[in-house]
């Protein structure tokens, strides 16, 4: 069986999406049927209980099927959703998803004071110094996404090069510098002009779409602490996003 091993100390996310990617890459072989949850947790040298875990994940996001007395399926519906709404992902994998080639550069980075919005976004004191941060993310040559994020100064303490910022995403920069993971976020989303876009950004952009898909989030760390408020703009005509519902 070509899946591999997890590690010990993996949490119960890392083996779902060892299973994901077990799924992804047999799904050309027209394997349908995973194996039996003995074979599985074998395979990843993991408990039964862990695993049934993670395939509750999969199966409350519709990725699987679980049949009493047959064993348990994949959802082929599920796999044609290729950038899924559900799941927080950085942006360059959402362009390769999308099926294009993703790169970057960083249009804005500084430091600025939290004023009251922000401050009770982030729940820090008003006058907090925040890092300020704006990516422009391509699809092949074509403008696909503008993102700004802010998070608090002092989780990294001294503010990377630019040679870093221009090589990771805020998630990998939080995590590697800040030692700080964001495992969960809230999101608001709402459709906006091109003209309203620029406003809230405060200069032109490449995006070519007149509307676009204004994406508000706060991200929290694993205690639930909020550590990250981010703006993201998507041009539509490249991003599509698909969410596959299940009636509860």
């Amino acid at each position: 069986m070509n899946i591999e091993p997890v590690r010990k100390n993996s949490l119960t996310d890392s083996v779902r999406h060892q299973i994901v990617d077990y799924i992804k890459n047999n799904e050309k072989n027209g394997i349908r049927k995973l194996p039996s949850e003995n074979d599985l947790s074998k395979a990843l040298g993991i408990s039964r209980v862990t695993l049934r875990r993670a395939l509750g994940q999969l199966e409350s996001e519709g990725m699987i099927m679980r049949k009493h007395g047959q064993g348990t399926f994949v959802n082929e519906e599920a796999l044609k959703v290729k950038v899924n709404l559900s799941e927080m992902i950085d942006f360059s994998d959402i362009i390769r998803r999308a099926g294009q080639k993703p790169s970057h550069e960083i249009n804005l980075l500084c430091e600025k004071s939290a004023d009251a919005d922000m401050a009770q976004l982030l729940d820090v004191e008003q006058g907090e110094p925040l890092v300020e941060v704006e990516y422009a993310l391509y699809a092949g040559k074509v403008q696909a996404i503008i993102a700004r994020g802010y998070f608090p100064k002092r989780i990294l303490g001294d503010i990377p090069s630019d040679e870093v910022w221009n090589a990771h995403s805020c998630f990998e920069i939080l995590a590697q510098y800040g030692r700080t993971l964001v495992e969960c976020d809230r999101v608001k989303l709402q459709a906006v002009s091109r003209q309203e876009m620029e406003e809230y950004l405060g200069h032109e952009t490449k995006i070519m779409n007149q509307t676009v898909l204004q994406l508000s989030s706060v991200g929290f760390d694993q205690n639930v602490v909020p550590v990250i408020y981010g703006e993201a703009f998507f041009d539509t005509n490249i991003i599509q996003f698909d969410l596959y519902r299940i009636k509860k």
